[in-house]
């Protein structure tokens, strides 16, 4: 949400005591709705039924945004299984995740590899320091509400911000309404004045969130996909400047890596930060969120009917009804693999708890692929580089990895540093230093 990504904001205490704050912050606001504005002034001098509808619909949306914000940490933002390091050697060992023909990677070719988690990263998989696991679609960590928002949880933070939205909204419309009627009295009543500053900032910020949030849904984009192109930008704009005044901002060129697989090769294909490449369409990212437990796969084509959309919409509006679909489709079905053999379920598991790229992507990538706009991934073999002739680079323009060095990666993943880890310890103190620069939970 807005300021979780101000450095303040990491403090464990300020995580623990905020929530706190925003509860005796809406007591205070109730005082003033309930009391000073319903009762001194609406039930008194002007209309009890117009004071006990303010306070029915006070209570009605307040409830909904505390149910909400419950559910929120009874759901859970979404942990990732552990996953073995990536066969990408093709050794066929038991122990070790099958390759997927297509994963994300670094500039080498190498899976991401987590050492707090010991697991390899599905994509837009997180790190949680907060949780201490690996949260599935990472979206942020909510200071507010005082947790991570992630993939099952996703649907309940949007109700909690429309009924705290709905909330702030009536209280503005009845204050705005009956406070002329209040000053001509004689003199305005004190508590209107805090319930105007606090009220008016919230509308705005949780109206902005919310129609921001909207937004992401309808793109299937998430804010840290959100913060990486910030960041992006502040870098481009920092490089332009001859003599720049403030400290550099982190490095952000915006670009990706997928590795993909093309006969006997594997291929490293770049990619920009700025293509939308899990968008599946505005129809089918709102199913998904509703009817789908918020993952783009698993559904059939013949799913993602009209009707179905529009019914996706009236359950996200009206409160409770989403409470069922959010759980029934929380957790993933069984997978169908009858007749494969035990390695093709684990990469089928491993695929399924990240989320699928859309078909303008995957040829994209491909496309680049038989165009030869890529490279070979460092770790194969100088045998079968050598094989593919001079069609291919045989690394990425900068940092070649040598032979020697690719051998001390072991089965062969790079942790989630982009170096090399030697030892557990070095592992450990790269993967802090790493998470320090990507300011790790935002």
């Amino acid at each position: 949400m807005i300021f979780d990504f101000v450095p303040l904001s990491r403090s464990r205490g300020v995580k623990l005591l905020t929530p706190i704050a925003v509860i005796f912050i809406i007591a205070a606001l109730d005082y003033g709705t309930f009391w000073s504005l319903g009762h001194q002034e609406i039930y008194k001098r002007h209309s009890k039924g117009v004071a006990i509808a303010l306070w029915v619909l006070v209570a009605f949306t307040q409830f909904n945004a505390l149910l909400y914000w419950s559910l929120i940490f009874i759901m859970g933002p979404g942990k990732s299984p552990q996953f073995q390091p990536l066969d990408i050697y093709e050794s066929g060992d038991p122990e070790l995740t099958p390759c997927p023909d297509m994963f994300f990677c670094d500039q080498y070719g190498f899976p991401t590899f987590n050492s707090h988690a010991q697991s390899i990263m599905v994509n837009r998989a997180f790190f949680s320091k907060d949780l201490g696991y690996n949260v599935l679609k990472y979206d942020h960590y909510c200071l507010w509400i005082g947790t991570v928002i992630g993939e099952p949880n996703y649907i309940f933070f949007m109700k909690y911000c429309q009924w705290f939205l709905s909330f702030f909204l009536i209280m503005m419309v009845f204050l705005i309404r009956y406070t002329p009627s209040n000053v001509a009295s004689g003199e305005i009543n004190h508590m209107f004045i805090p319930m105007y500053i606090l009220g008016g900032l919230a509308t705005l910020i949780i109206g902005a969130l919310y129609a921001v949030h909207n937004r992401y849904v309808a793109i299937n984009m998430t804010t840290l996909d959100e913060v990486t192109g910030n960041q992006r930008r502040a870098y481009a704009k920092y490089k332009q400047q001859t003599n720049p005044r403030r400290p550099p901002p982190r490095k952000e060129e915006g670009i990706r890596y997928v590795n993909v697989k093309k006969d006997d090769l594997r291929l490293v294909v770049s990619y920009d930060v700025k293509q939308q490449l899990f968008n599946m369409g505005y129809k089918r990212n709102w199913i998904n969120l509703v009817y789908n437990g918020n993952r783009n796969h698993g559904l059939p084509d013949d799913f993602y009917t009209t009707s179905r959309f529009i019914s996706s919409l009236v359950i996200y509006i009206l409160p409770y009804i989403d409470i069922y679909y959010a759980f029934k489709y929380a957790h993933r079905p069984e997978l169908d693999c009858e007749g494969g053999s035990e390695l093709e379920r684990k990469r089928l598991k491993f695929e399924s708890y990240g989320s699928q790229v859309n078909e303008e992507f995957r040829s994209y990538i491909y496309g680049k692929a038989e165009r030869k706009e890529c490279y070979i991934a460092s770790y194969v073999s100088p045998q079968v580089q050598k094989s593919a002739g001079g069609h291919y680079s045989k690394t990425a323009t900068e940092g070649r990895i040598s032979s020697e060095e690719t051998q001390k990666l072991g089965k062969g993943n790079r942790n989630s540093t982009g170096s090399i880890p030697t030892s557990k310890a070095e592992t450990d103190s790269s993967f802090e230093k790493k998470q320090a620069e990507m300011n790790a939970d935002p």
